[in-house]
């Protein structure tokens, strides 16, 4: 059987008014598109906390990797001095640097909430934090600090991003130093700062893992003897002046 033809279509032209307004219509929806793209936020400042908790000893040294690339950012060791034990962080790759405290170039022992940024001293080389002699007597910014957040500057991918790591310093006998890691976080967006303590959205800013914020030169007094130490016995020795 023989199928009719389908019915040819025909071209219906439009009212002027009717064509002017959606030409107007299709102009102005346009326009609200490009002005939304432009009016978008850029990608917002992120920032990523790693808990941890790891000490170091005598002669010993930790790595921290901020971005977890498997690449080492910064280094916190202890090392023999003249007469005495030093612990110090160091950069550990060209490009970082260690936020500077005092006016004899040792590394800050940052409060809660502090800047770190651009437009601060960072020192790309071994920092001293505090040096412990024979009669354990402590010098250094950190001898009266000894709870405090590190500044950091690192790269990545060799753009400039800044960061904090929160440590722990415990004194006990003659050349011996506690020093413990509980947490380190970063801003992933380059060459924006970051606040000391600052866990991002989703953590408790500015605290230690029990909770505790950094203690103030005062405060510190109240904390003298190693971890090592007191597990074996050892008596508490007095705390001495600072003397920095």
């Amino acid at each position: 059987m023989r199928r009719s033809a389908a019915p040819s279509r025909k071209a219906v032209e439009l009212p002027e008014s009717l064509h002017r307004d959606l030409t107007s219509y299709a102009l102005a929806a346009g326009a609200a598109g490009v002005a939304a793209l432009a009016l978008a936020p850029p990608a917002a400042a992120q920032i990523v906390y790693t808990p941890a908790h790891e000490t170091i000893g005598s002669r010993e040294k930790m790595f921290i990797d901020f971005n977890h690339d498997g690449i080492n950012d910064v280094e916190i060791r202890e090392v023999s001095c003249i007469y005495s034990i030093c612990v110090q962080a160091v950069p550990a790759r060209p490009g970082g640097g260690i936020q500077l405290g005092n006016s004899y170039g040792d590394a800050a022992p940052l409060p809660a909430g502090a800047f770190i940024g651009n437009g601060l001293r960072f020192y790309s080389r071994s920092v001293d934090m505090v040096e412990l002699n024979s009669s354990s007597s402590r010098y250094g910014s950190w001898a009266c600090a000894p709870h405090a957040f590190l500044g950091i500057r690192f790269w990545i991918q060799g753009k400039t991003h800044y960061g904090w790591a929160r440590i722990d310093l415990q004194f006990g006998l003659p050349y011996v130093v506690g020093v413990t890691l509980t947490g380190y976080a970063y801003q992933t967006q380059p060459n924006v700062a970051i606040r000391a303590g600052d866990r991002g959205e989703n953590g408790e800013n500015a605290q230690g893992p029990s909770g505790e914020t950094p203690s103030s030169p005062d405060a510190a007094a109240k904390s003298a003897a190693t971890l090592g130490a007191l597990a074996r016995g050892a008596r508490r020795i007095p705390q001495r002046p600072c003397a920095y």
